[in-house]
């Protein structure tokens, strides 16, 4: 998926956030403090009733402050009187008040993988369907375009890497080819060619067959396993770099994502299949990056102070967020050094 894309994709996903803010501020009939195009130096801003409009230096998403940030020289950690504030209201208010932008990126996860699965899905392995390269040893010896390979030197064929694997044991030796056409069994004898590297080609490639999409319900189930194997796959990258068995240098960052994106399979390199896997990797981790709880000021770390408050029973005073972000921040600030240390490091030297 290309820049463009990936930024619209990016777009709508901050976009769904942000209506997740603005619907659940509607419902509960409170206000937001700030709202905000992008972060940094103020460029123009205006007030309406409680609430603060302005653009940012850098637009480059919705920021949405819920409620003014905590100052040491407050002398009451919230204004108790004000009807307007979340903060003032139930425990379950303000649960709900933080999951409702969290649901509405989930909404717009299963949406884009929902889409990702109803699209004819390509088979990779199983078949040896091939197209046959004029000139060469398998167009020469009769082989044609639409022809399943079945056998090569009496072992049958599963997947198309038993072929490929096939030709490299003959070391160029004629080896013998069985295929059906047209419903009915051939068989031919020729010699591969040479190739660099001490490799052996017969001039076909495999010709990509597409399933049909499965069902809804059956999308359901798949675009559900495709979100929960993305959470898996991050949840274990996560681990293993916080408990030190990842290297420093090989933490990624925009470029690597680019560079995995870019490496996808040919099939998948189409603009449909591009496009539907990319905005699902981009909107789940978008998912995650709100719900991760050291990520600073995000939902993940308003989410975890919630959950303490439910546990102690009591309310928190805003001071402990306050440093804990700022923590926070700081580790997020070292982790994007890194990665952006590391690939200046690969792309440049």
């Amino acid at each position: 998926m290309g820049l463009v894309p990936w930024v619209v994709v990016w777009i709508a996903a901050n976009g769904c956030h942000s209506c997740g803010y603005f619907l659940a501020a509607r419902l509960a009939t409170v206000s937001l403090d700030r709202v905000s195009l992008g972060f940094g130096l103020t460029l123009w801003s205006t007030r309406r009733g409680h609430t603060t409009y302005r653009i940012a230096l850098f637009p480059v998403a919705i920021m949405i402050r819920p409620v003014p940030p905590w100052s040491p020289k407050a002398q009451q950690p919230w204004p108790p009187s004000e009807p307007h504030d979340i903060r003032n209201r139930s425990l379950m208010t303000r649960w709900a008040f933080a999951m409702a932008p969290v649901a509405m990126v989930a909404i717009c996860a299963f949406a884009s993988a929902f889409y990702e699965n109803s699209l004819p899905r390509p088979d990779y392995g199983s078949s040896t369907m091939i197209d046959v390269v004029t000139g060469l040893p398998a167009a020469k010896s009769g082989l044609q375009n639409g022809d399943h390979i079945q056998e090569i030197d009496g072992t049958k064929l599963q997947q198309w890497s038993d072929l490929v694997d096939a030709i490299a044991r003959s070391k160029g030796a004629p080896i013998n080819v069985k295929y059906s056409r047209a419903g009915q069994t051939h068989s031919v004898n020729f010699e591969p060619m040479a190739r660099a590297s001490d490799s052996w080609a017969i001039g076909v490639r495999r010709r990509l067959t597409y399933s049909t999409p499965p069902d809804p319900v059956d999308r359901i189930g798949a675009a559900a396993s495709s979100i929960a194997g993305q959470i898996a796959h991050s949840w274990t990258t996560i681990v293993t770099l916080f408990s030190g068995s990842t290297h420093t240098e090989s933490i990624g960052g925009p470029v690597a994502i680019y560079n995995q994106l870019g490496g996808l399979p040919a099939d998948y390199r189409m603009p449909r299949y591009r496009l539907a896997l990319g905005a699902r990797i981009t909107v789940v981790g978008y998912l995650l990056l709100c719900l991760l709880p050291f990520i600073p000021y995000l939902d993940g770390s308003k989410l975890l102070f919630l959950a303490l408050e439910t546990i102690c029973r009591r309310r928190i005073h805003p001071k402990y967020s306050r440093g804990y972000n700022r923590i926070a921040l700081a580790i997020v600030l070292l982790l994007n050094l890194v990665a952006f240390a590391g690939e200046i490091r690969r792309s440049l030297l």
